[in-house]
């Protein structure tokens, strides 16, 4: 039988051989600028992370520390330390929906240079050399995506590995309550209160009597 591509120079399915489906995962997975902005992001958190842990002073066994606020100090960290890990989660998510993208980009390629090396018009070998271009450059894409998070998922896991190794012993720490500010010479109870008319009504009732310390003439 006669190959129908050679009739028309039609690819199948109008040339849709060439699309490379990206499938998403349920959870909303990203790509491209919205995947580097949230690789940015968690940059962001493993730097605040680092920082936590250099700032952490010496605590005993029995939860005990020269410094007074020592133990807000690791509850901070403990802080940092779980947005780091709930963004790994979700860039593992991530990851693996982009390997199988990359699967399924890899496969349509393969697919299409074994049909277009079966057709003899050249028009229909030009569709699928267009066809063949767009899916080899969504597979690099994709690996471009799963290079990115490779490498920030390295980070991550580098940090964390230093942090989960500096707790604060015997208990999960916990930030104190804010300790009220007071201003020297600040008065506990609420200021006097001026009669109707204000501090200007005040002052000319005082000027109208004179310079203090003096009668009024006869």
């Amino acid at each position: 039988m006669e190959n129908s591509h050679k009739d028309n120079g039609v690819p199948p399915d109008g040339g849709r051989k060439g699309s490379c489906e990206v499938n998403r995962p349920a959870t909303g997975g990203l790509r491209g600028a919205e995947l580097r902005r949230a690789l940015a992001n968690m940059v962001d958190h493993l730097e605040k992370l680092d920082r936590a842990m250099t700032s952490l002073p010496h605590v005993d066994e029995q939860g005990s520390s020269e410094c007074p606020f020592a133990e807000d100090l690791y509850a901070q960290k403990e802080e940092a330390e779980k947005q780091v890990l709930e963004d790994v989660n979700r860039l593992m998510g991530y990851m693996r929906a982009i390997e199988h993208a990359i699967a399924q980009c890899r496969s349509n390629v393969a697919r299409i240079r074994a049909d277009s090396a079966k057709l003899n018009g050249e028009k229909a070998r030009d569709s699928f050399s267009s066809a063949e271009e767009a899916a080899e450059r969504e597979l690099r894409e994709a690996i471009q995506d799963r290079d990115a998070i490779s490498v920030v998922l390295a980070r991550a896991q580098a940090v964390l590995k230093v942090s989960q190794t500096r707790k604060f012993p015997g208990r999960e720490p916990q930030r104190r309550p804010p300790v009220p500010v007071v201003v020297p010479g600040a008065s506990e109870g609420p200021g006097p209160r001026l009669p109707a008319g204000g501090i200007g009504r005040e002052l000319g009732g005082l000027l109208s009597i004179g310079p203090l310390g003096q009668t009024p003439s006869k």
